[in-house]
């Protein structure tokens, strides 16, 4: 209601004009999304009346998904009073919540989407007992999920693998795929090279599909003079060109989250990660620095183009999309994933 002044209590007054209008900023800000191409679903619950349709019909020409929106019959939709003063711009506002307020966690519930629309692949998973493993039951849970097919990156060597390997070929050889991994530590053997491109190669022959490099590279493995082994450092070249020769992916998890590096404080976004996983800290007196971690991992990409990298974590880099574009551009044998951690 627009009018020369805001009336007081008791007051009635002439007003200039009025408006009846959807509006509220959940569904400005969805109508926004929507405007700039997004993909966008409200979910909401609005009264069986007038102002519901209108607010329905709003969402549905801006092309907004509205089929989770709840209409009930119990509440009156939700509305605002707004009372401008026309000359000065101030207002007064009297908000009748209905049936936005009666939302509750089982009506989103009803909402919570359970299953890919599509079969998926599961890149990133860590299964540490599949010698063992009862896959029937695991099977069961990624048909719940419509997971198609399973990567564990956990394949170790030696019996394990090979129990593994038995595992899962005489089960679900179309449901799983495992990567092999190596102890870097032995890298001061004569022998390192020669000794892990056989491993890889027998690996792959066996059933095989990649290689997984955790995160104790470039951070924690120490070679026999207990000097930290560089991601880059060029002693690891036969292994990348063994993978690059059997067309087969590395997925590398180099460094923590550049926060994990950040005194742990109010400021820090980790901070109760941090706090409840004392451990994944970094103290920067002991440590590598984050930029020194992945520069080094950037270099090895760089240097070794015929081999398919998978930077797992986004590469650490989900907080800067325009860090991780240029580096995708700057290096076509690196691809990402997301692994549940960003």
């Amino acid at each position: 209601f627009s009018a020369n002044k805001i009336p007081t209590i008791g007051e009635t007054i002439l007003g200039d004009k009025y408006n009846i209008g959807p509006g509220g900023k959940g569904c400005n800000q969805a109508i926004a999304l929507a405007r700039l191409g997004c993909n966008v679903k409200f979910i909401s619950k609005i009264g069986d009346d007038d102002y519901g349709k209108l607010a329905l019909d709003s969402l549905k020409q801006n092309k907004i998904d509205t089929s989770n929106i709840i209409i009930s019959k119990e509440h009156q939709t939700g509305v605002a009073g707004i009372h401008v003063d026309s000359n000065t711009g101030q207002n007064a506002i009297t908000v009748i919540r209905g049936a936005p307020a009666s939302f509750t966690k089982g009506d989103i519930d009803i909402n919570i989407i359970k299953k890919s629309k599509y079969p998926f692949v599961d890149v990133h998973n860590h299964q540490f007992d599949m010698p063992l493993k009862d896959l029937t039951k695991l099977v069961k849970e990624m048909d719940s999920l419509n997971m198609g097919y399973m990567v564990n990156l956990s394949g170790f060597r030696g019996m394990y693998l090979e129990k593994s390997l038995d595992n899962i070929n005489e089960n679900y050889p179309d449901r799983f795929g495992l990567f092999i991994n190596i102890d870097f530590e032995e890298i001061d053997d004569p022998n390192f090279g020669s000794k892990n491109q056989n491993l890889i190669r027998e690996g792959v022959s066996n059933g095989v599909i990649g290689l997984k490099i955790y995160k104790s590279l470039g951070l924690d493995d120490k070679d026999e003079f207990g000097k930290r082994i560089k991601i880059n450092d060029k002693r690891l070249k036969p292994i990348w060109d063994v993978c690059a020769e059997l067309n087969i992916p590395v997925l590398i998890h180099s460094g923590e989250p550049q926060a994990f590096w950040y005194p742990k404080d109010k400021f820090n976004e980790r901070w109760l990660e941090l706090k409840q996983k004392p451990g994944r800290y970094r103290d920067p007196k002991k440590n590598p620095s984050f930029e020194e971690v992945i520069k080094e991992q950037h270099e090895m990409f760089k240097n070794n183009p015929n081999t398919t990298f998978i930077n797992a974590h986004l590469g650490w880099m989900g907080n800067d999309l325009d860090r991780l574009s240029k580096h995708l551009d700057n290096n076509p044998n690196v691809i990402t994933e997301i692994g549940a951690v960003l």
